[in-house]
């Protein structure tokens, strides 16, 4: 009879309703994590929709999950489940960031590397920021080659919630040449002059060449015709069909500070509006 009762108990007890704790993946933005937020979420339910606040503090990582105890209340008379929102961030068009510290390349010219660099950024919260790139001792420029860090301290990524613990900015620089088609705003003698002047900074002296040896000048050329000259071949066609869709690929390593990969972190850039709208939230 027992048995009877118990076994007739427990078989009602796994029919009954149950709330259950639901996950969903909130995709944010950079901003949203940098200024903190609060939004209004609509979330699916068994039977129904729920609007439920959901507040990120400010510093907050990617990754890092909100639990709301309790919103998942389906059914009456049962314990109810949490909402559990993970947080996922979309790639900055901008900023890169590793802990509380962010991170981002900047190109400047050759005028700029030599006689230093001061550009103006949007940060993550609207603010308008100079950069200037570091002085010596005596106030001259530091010297600037592709590669090159400088940091900024204290405008990195809150902490906490807290307004004056922040981390810091690294900016990464990409020293760009003058185009070719500049050269000719140079005369003859000025470009010689700049020579002149680019080897006292380099410390070169007149360079001297070995007595044998054969003085040739190249022609300039494309990037497509590297291969052309070699005529046919066994592999030619396999070679063809890796090339298809006629990009131009570089045959240099284009790996590390000049390359076309993000100094710090690589991944596409993605944008995101304003309004609000760039909150999406999927379930898991």
């Amino acid at each position: 009879m027992f048995r009877q009762f118990f076994g007739q108990a427990a078989q009602r007890q796994q029919h009954a309703p149950r709330n259950r704790t639901v996950r969903y993946q909130l995709e944010v933005s950079l901003e949203d994590l940098y200024q903190g937020m609060t939004r209004s979420i609509l979330v699916e339910q068994p039977h129904g929709r729920k609007k439920v606040q959901v507040h990120i503090p400010k510093g907050t990582s990617s990754g890092e999950s909100i639990v709301l105890s309790g919103e998942m209340d389906e059914y009456a008379d049962v314990t109810p489940g949490d909402l559990i929102f993970l947080l996922q961030q979309r790639p900055h068009t901008t900023f890169t960031r590793k802990g509380h510290d962010l991170a981002m390349e900047l190109s400047v010219s050759l005028q700029e590397a030599i006689g230093g660099m001061e550009r103006e950024i949007t940060h993550l919260d609207g603010r308008k920021i100079v950069l200037k790139s570091a002085r010596r001792i005596e106030e001259t420029a530091v010297w600037i080659q592709t590669g090159d860090v400088h940091v900024l301290k204290g405008e990195g990524m809150p902490k906490s919630d807290s307004t004056s613990n922040f981390g810091d900015l690294y900016v990464q620089f990409r020293v760009v040449m003058p185009k070719a088609s500049s050269a000719d705003r140079l005369s003859v003698e000025e470009r010689e002059q700049l020579g002149h002047l680019l080897d006292k900074l380099e410390g070169k002296h007149s360079t001297k060449f070995s007595d044998d040896a054969t003085v040739r000048l190249m022609e300039k050329a494309k990037l497509a015709d590297f291969g052309s000259a070699s005529g046919t071949f066994r592999r030619q066609q396999e070679e063809q069909q890796e090339d298809q869709g006629g990009s131009q690929r570089s045959f240099f390593y284009t790996g590390g500070a000049g390359g076309g990969s993000h100094p710090f972190f690589g991944g596409s850039p993605m944008g995101g509006n304003d309004d609000g709208s760039n909150v999406q939230c999927q379930q898991m």
